[in-house]
């Protein structure tokens, strides 16, 4: 369905008491003289773009929400404002030519027979509902509905988290086989993309706890069981984001220290050979001084002698060397 270029609705339904599904028309006159339907409810999906202006000066939402549901840079959050309940949420991005870790925002204002959701990229959480309300099943109410976004959310975030840990779990064994050194980029990798993850899904995991203790008002025991449900699986993909952060800062010490030990190495060689190499330089350098005077410039066998005493002298400094421990 194209986006609408009067309101920017992408898409719109009404659910009906006994569930019928029927869709809205993206026209403005059409959505300012939409009514909520008694005893169902209604969704309206805006595109953040194209909606913005149209949304703010239409009535359907206040200034404050307005500002919320359109503001540039947004982190997850839950608050009751003006009659409704405000919610900002994250989602790994799956679209094409896109990073998981780049994530994506869904911004929602939930009110007794009426959800308003904005995005601003298409998030496959919410093509599968639309997909769903098109088929003609939809959720009983817009709490419901609010919770199957949270749902569809968390099912795609898991997987992601999930292969992060088990890549640090094969990492691991690549560590102990000797191998720290060659896993370094892909360990800075993903303590990186774990940390992007980690600071969206604490402030997720603490509004969906909100959302699941909004009470009787809005939920039914229902909806209660299932946004607590919802809770604890954020509970554990933060966990999972906060083990698997504390696993990669160790592989990437091990690699640091594999690292640090190397250059140890290859400054002790260099150090043995200055040890060794410095005092013959000086004795070749005194013998190769053009001056006069110098011993055995008139005797054939000098230059052997000079030869076979430096052989001796390194062979002497590597055996004290040796002795100190140096190799």
């Amino acid at each position: 369905m194209e986006i609408s270029q009067e309101t920017g609705l992408i898409e719109g339904f009404t659910i009906g008491a006994d569930g019928t599904v029927q869709s809205v028309d993206g026209s403005a006159h059409v959505l300012n003289a939409l009514s909520m339907p008694e005893g169902g409810y209604i969704w309206l999906h805006f595109d953040m773009d194209a909606a913005k202006r149209w949304l703010s000066s239409a009535g359907l939402v206040d200034q404050f929400v307005s500002a919320a549901l359109f503001a540039p840079e947004t982190r997850p959050r839950l608050i009751t404002e003006h009659g409704g309940v405000l919610i900002n949420l994250r989602g790994v991005n799956l679209n094409p030519e896109k990073n998981p870790e780049d994530m994506l925002s869904i911004r929602a204002f939930l009110q007794p027979g009426r959800l308003i959701t904005v995005r601003r990229q298409r998030s496959v959480a919410i093509e599968v509902l639309r997909q769903t309300l098109r088929a003609g099943t939809a959720p009983p109410t817009a709490a419901h509905l609010m919770l199957g976004i949270i749902n569809g959310l968390t099912d795609r975030i898991e997987p992601v988290v999930d292969r992060l840990s088990d890549r640090i779990d094969e990492l691991e064994i690549e560590a102990v086989e000797g191998g720290a050194l060659a896993i370094a980029e892909e360990v800075t990798e993903i303590r990186h993309d774990t940390l992007v993850f980690r600071r969206y899904m604490i402030p997720q995991r603490e509004a969906v706890a909100k959302f699941a203790a909004l009470g009787s008002d809005w939920l039914d025991q229902d909806s209660l069981d299932i946004a607590k449900e919802q809770a604890d699986r954020m509970l554990r993909v933060t966990e999972e984001l906060d083990i698997t952060r504390e696993r990669s800062g160790i592989l990437n010490d091990q690699v640091t220290g594999q690292r640090s030990d190397r250059m140890n190495r290859n400054m002790m060689v260099i150090s043995i050979a200055s040890a060794i190499f410095l005092p013959l330089s000086f004795l070749t350098g005194l013998f190769g001084m053009n001056v006069a005077g110098l011993p055995g410039t008139q005797w054939n066998p000098a230059f052997v002698m000079v030869c076979v005493g430096c052989v001796v002298i390194a062979a002497i400094l590597g055996g004290v060397l040796k002795l100190l421990d140096w190799y």
